[in-house]
């Protein structure tokens, strides 16, 4: 048996290798999906890109907060003896002490006026704009970034293996 995707219009194989199945639809027409599967992940790549998607994601970690899911979880032996020895190793990793001092030195000028934050230096946006630190022993040199750009830039220098 073959199918059509909606999306790319190619004729493929009715296989769960290639369109996702949904045992519990009602009708036997909505088992399968319409979608193939590549089409769908890229739509899922970008429907998560959107306002829309971050809003949902916002309003659903608002709704966990208010019902107290992470302070449960945080309690949970487990997870409380793992958290405080993540912080430990992280708290006594010489490079992060240099990273975190450079970080709250260049917040305490920020917030005294002394350095201001500028628009992103690649796309010109204000909006959740990050300091990144070429080198964190200079706390006070850093090129503003938005969030989006800050991520793009330290994706880059990861596949140059600079980071």
């Amino acid at each position: 048996m073959f199918r059509i995707c909606s999306a790319c219009k190619k004729e493929k194989p009715l296989t769960t290798d290639e369109f996702y199945y949904n045992p519990n639809a009602k009708r036997e027409s909505n088992k399968w999906a319409y979608k193939c599967r590549d089409c769908t992940r890229q739509w899922n790549k970008e429907y998560n890109k959107t306002k829309k998607r971050r809003d949902y994601n916002k309003i659903h970690q608002e709704r966990l907060q208010k019902e107290g899911y992470f302070k449960r979880y945080n309690q949970q032996p487990e997870n409380k003896k793992r958290m405080n020895e993540y912080q430990r190793k992280r708290w006594n990793d010489p490079k992060q002490r240099v990273k975190n001092f450079a970080r709250d030195y260049l917040n305490k000028q920020k917030n005294n006026g002394t350095i201001k934050q500028q628009p992103c230096a690649m796309c010109q946006t204000e909006n959740e704009m990050q300091a990144h630190h070429f080198d964190y022993e200079q706390p006070l040199f850093v090129v503003w970034l938005c969030k989006q750009c800050h991520r793009k830039e330290h994706e880059r220098l990861k596949k140059a293996g600079a980071e």
